[in-house]
C-alpha cells in the first residue's frame, strides 16, 4: 500500500448552502447534559450527516432557530413528533474552519 502524506485529507462537507432533506429524526437526551434533544438526519446529494436541535438548557437558543428553519412556527406549544420533520427540505449555509482545541 502507498500513501501521499502531501495529500490533504477530505472533510466530506459540502462547503456553501445546499438544500438539505430531512431523512430521519428522533428524540434523545443529551449524554452531557440530559437535555432532550432532535436527533436529524439529513442529505444533500450523496452527503449525509446527522445534526442535533436541543430542546431544552443552554443550547435552546440554537434549539429553537433550527426548529423554526425546519418549519415549526415560533409561536408553537404543545407535543413534539419527531416524524414530522421526516421529508422537510431546509436551506444549510456550511463553512469549514480550523481551531486549536483543548488537549
Amino acid at each position: 500500500m502507498e500513501i501521499d502524506m502531501n495529500k490533504e485529507p477530505e472533510t466530506g462537507l459540502l462547503v456553501g448552502t445546499h438544500l438539505w432533506e430531512v431523512r430521519g429524526a428522533k428524540i434523545e437526551k443529551s449524554q452531557k447534559s440530559g437535555e432532550p434533544m432532535l436527533v436529524l438526519k439529513l442529505k444533500c446529494g450523496e452527503i449525509e450527516l446527522t445534526d442535533r436541535a436541543m430542546l431544552g438548557g443552554g443550547g435552546w437558543g440554537i434549539g429553537k432557530r433550527k426548529l423554526i428553519a425546519l418549519g415549526l412556527a415560533p409561536t408553537f406549544s404543545g407535543p413534539l413528533d419527531p416524524i414530522q420533520f421526516i421529508g422537510t427540505k431546509v436551506w444549510c449555509a456550511t463553512k469549514e474552519e480550523e481551531y486549536q482545541g483543548i488537549d
